[in-house]
């Protein structure tokens, strides 16, 4: 769903990625796009779960592509892309899925649950998976979470090189269409 319509993504993500993206070597999405109706934040049935995952192995040609899930059902390994287990909601379930990694990450991107708690959890339990100068991007920040964003990065803009919120312009999607992008 990254450059759907609903969510514009695709064109920011290669503005800010396209001079790296040959010496890219690791990427982690967590959020892999369930269509287990039974699970919060899927994609109701429509998506293709893991696609993303597909199109970061295009994109980043020189890197290992790996993701975690809540959903065990759509979790897969394949020559250049692993998946794992991970509820993001829940620090010991993120604690274990880091000890699954010997190196870090040069792009991390969270596209999980999209509430702000568990955002937190996953951000404060796994930026430390991402290599100094590394990016990692928080998905889909809902306007109804927009003041509770803007107060956690004042309280934590100073440990990074560079956090902030940026809203995507979208004529068709004027709720959640906003990232929290940190260069760690």
């Amino acid at each position: 769903d990254k450059g759907s319509g609903h969510h514009n993504y695709t064109k920011f993500y290669d503005f800010i990625f396209k001079n790296i993206k040959n010496e890219v070597r690791y990427v982690f999405e967590l959020g892999l796009g369930t269509n287990n109706l039974q699970i919060p934040s899927n994609m109701s049935g429509l998506g293709t779960p893991c696609g993303s995952l597909r199109g970061w192995e295009k994109y980043f040609k020189s890197a290992k592509v790996f993701g975690a899930d809540i959903d065990r059902e759509i979790l897969f390994q394949e020559e250049n892309i692993n998946t794992f287990y991970c509820d993001q909601t829940n620090v010991s379930s993120v604690k274990e899925l880091c000890n699954n990694f010997n190196f870090k990450f040069d792009v991390v991107i969270e596209d999980g649950l999209h509430t702000f708690d568990a955002n937190k959890v996953f951000l404060e339990n796994f930026i430390d998976m991402v290599k100094d100068g590394g990016i990692f991007i928080i998905e889909d920040i809902d306007i109804r979470y927009f003041d509770q964003f803007k107060e956690y990065i004042l309280l934590n803009k100073n440990k990074y090189h560079f956090m902030e919120l940026v809203q995507i312009p979208n004529e068709k999607n004027k709720g959640d269409n906003n990232i929290i992008l940190i260069i760690k």
